[in-house]
């Protein structure tokens, strides 16, 4: 009987040791990533369902019987989601044989992606007891002659293992040493550009004009490192990243918004179109994992957020509203300047790591956010609010003009507008984001370039001839004069939370007490266009004459004729004047 049942331990070790060996033989030719369905067992950075498997892992469905309070009974409860390699054994996936006291089963697969999703393990109640069978094995066990026979098998499975460990060391050599070949080639492509060169090499107006190379594109993108998630709308994310030791934001645009992702990566290839209130471009990239595509574009990171959080938190004096409002105005006013020339490129890349793409968009990273943000939370001095209103106009500004000359930028319309898509500088000044919707028009040409998008813009930011359905498409100064409008409302935005006389307005978006938070196209269209409702002014403003000058800029640039209301060159204009004669009242 010893004999029988030592020949029966040798073969269970041996096909043990044979299991083992397989595996480990199968893993060398196994380089990729496992997705598993998970469901009460998912990673905290991994939603939608689902896991990533590391090499050599597995899904597994599991199952657990659990009190219920509600109606005091045992109910199955099934979790789902990915084992770790350390973890994926045989002894891991076969667990549910051995006995427990809460019922429990467990099943492992490996074959494709989602495996797990349609396993579904059941309980089964098992006595604490061995069987007579197992219970003659285990006594027979302690025998010498089982002791040599495992022993043995052991040797075997070592020897075995040392092979395999000398192979998969060969391997990751051979490896290593193609890696470092390619960081070689990296190296002198690339050089030890900052993140700041590269940006400069966008925008360089020499030689070819061709910018950052399609090749260098690719590089920058597999060196992003995302660190933390900063921002969530329509389009996708917002997160924090770093490229090189430095800090840059990366928009994650869903799979449905590739129409903004590729928008706005056209407008940022724009030659010309860098300045120093438009948000700095540094890449664009596609990269995907086999489930799923993700669309990167890659930018400064400004930490103040966007003009809407800055306003809800920060309160301006009359310097800070100037600075703020002429800076946006600059913008804006870029945006709609044509300049016309020769054409140049911009790097932009796509990116794939086999199973998924993703877009890339990297910028520079503004680390006070957007304008939205630092409203909410900072109150502004008339030199703080005059700075952020007079940049922002110069980025506008920028984009509408056109201008003649060697390097060729068309006038650009951006026709979303609002506090959340113009992020504050760490000096107080905007920047211009966000170009899904932009338009471009080249005058030489006549050529109107409307994106091919689904997307709409803000409701509670559109003009009266959006909202009515009157505006002429067909007129590129139809688009211009319509972010004058939506503009307007961001300069009444940033004037609240300016300090005057000693009293500062809590920070509200616009038509606050007139729409819900959420308004509808009708909700809109009623207050502005049958009522021609405006934001209202606050009397206090009517004594300090900054002030008056701004209020009425905004009440010209809201008109409902948008043929009437300013530009925004003439806004950059009259707010560059307005900080200047604040900056010399301060030195008398």
């Amino acid at each position: 009987m010893a004999d029988v049942n030592g020949v029966f331990l040798w073969y269970q070790c041996f096909k043990k040791t044979l299991f083992i060996i397989g595996a480990l033989l199968i893993s060398l030719n196994e380089v990729y990533s496992l997705i598993c369905y998970c469901a009460g067992h998912c990673p905290s950075n991994q939603p939608n369902g689902s896991c990533f498997a590391r090499p050599n892992s597995q899904c597994f469905s599991a199952v657990e019987q659990v009190y219920n309070q509600d109606t005091g009974l045992l109910e199955d409860e099934r979790t789902y989601g990915c084992l770790p390699p350390e973890e994926n054994g045989f002894m891991q996936c076969k667990g549910h044989l051995v006995p427990h006291q809460i019922p429990k089963s467990i099943a492992c697969c490996s074959k494709e992606d989602w495996c797990n999703k349609h396993l579904k393990p059941n309980t089964v109640v098992r006595t604490t007891t061995p069987s007579p069978m197992y219970q003659g094995e285990l006594m027979s066990y302690n025998g010498p002659y089982n002791l040599i026979i495992c022993l043995a098998s052991v040797s075997v499975c070592i020897a075995f293992l040392a092979v395999v460990v000398f192979m998969i060391c060969y391997r990751l050599m051979n490896q290593k040493e193609s890696r470092r070949g390619y960081l070689d080639v990296e190296k002198k492509i690339i050089g030890g550009e900052t993140v700041k060169d590269l940006i400069d090499r966008s925008n360089d107006s020499s030689g070819s004009g061709s910018g950052v190379t399609l090749l260098v594109q690719r590089t920058i993108g597999k060196q992003v490192d995302m660190i933390e998630s900063i921002g969530r709308g329509r389009f996708g994310e917002v997160w924090k990243a770093r490229l090189r030791d430095e800090y840059v934001a990366v928009k994650v645009f869903y799979t449905s918004e590739e129409a903004s992702w590729s928008r706005e990566t056209d407008i940022y290839k724009t030659v010309l179109l860098r300045h120093e209130n438009i948000l700095g471009f540094v890449a664009a990239d596609i990269r995907g994992t086999g489930s799923y595509t993700q669309m990167l574009l890659i930018t400064d990171y400004l930490e103040l957020g966007s003009l809407h959080d800055y306003l809800k938190v920060c309160v301006l004096d009359l310097a800070a509203m100037l600075k703020l409002t002429h800076s946006a105005a600059c913008g804006l006013s870029h945006l709609h300047v044509e300049v016309l020339g020769k054409q140049g490129f911009v790097a932009a890349d796509i990116r794939g790591t086999g199973s998924y793409t993703q877009m890339l968009l990297i910028t520079d990273y503004l680390e006070l956010g957007s304008l939205h943000d630092y409203l909410k939370v900072c109150v502004l001095d008339l030199a703080a609010m005059l700075k952020l209103t007079h940049s922002a106009a110069c980025g506008l500004s920028h984009l509408h003009v056109e201008v003649l000359g060697k390097q060729g930028k068309p006038a650009i319309a951006h026709r979303d507008i609002k506090s959340r898509n113009i992020l504050v500088k760490r000096d107080r000044t905007c920047a211009i984001a966000d170009f899904g919707l932009a338009v471009k028009y080249k005058s030489d040409t006549n050529e109107l370039d409307v994106a091919a998008n689904t997307r709409v813009g803000t409701k509670r930011y559109m003009p009266p001839e959006v909202l009515d359905e009157t505006i002429d498409t067909s007129q590129f100064e139809a688009y211009r004069m319509a972010d004058m409008y939506s503009f307007a409302l961001v300069l009444w935005e940033i004037a609240r939370r300016c300090i005057v006389n000693d009293t500062v307005e809590e920070y509200q978006l616009p038509y606050y007490d007139c729409v819900p938070s959420n308004p509808s196209f009708e909700d809109m269209k009623k207050v502005v266009c049958v009522d021609q409702t405006r934001p209202a002014i606050p009397k206090h403003w009517s004594t300090c004459e900054t002030m008056q000058i701004i209020s009425k800029v905004m009440q010209e640039s809201w008109k409902q004729n948008p043929g009437a209301r300013l530009t925004a060159l003439r806004v950059k204009k009259t707010l560059l004047k307005l900080e200047g004669q604040n900056k010399n009242e301060k030195v008398v």
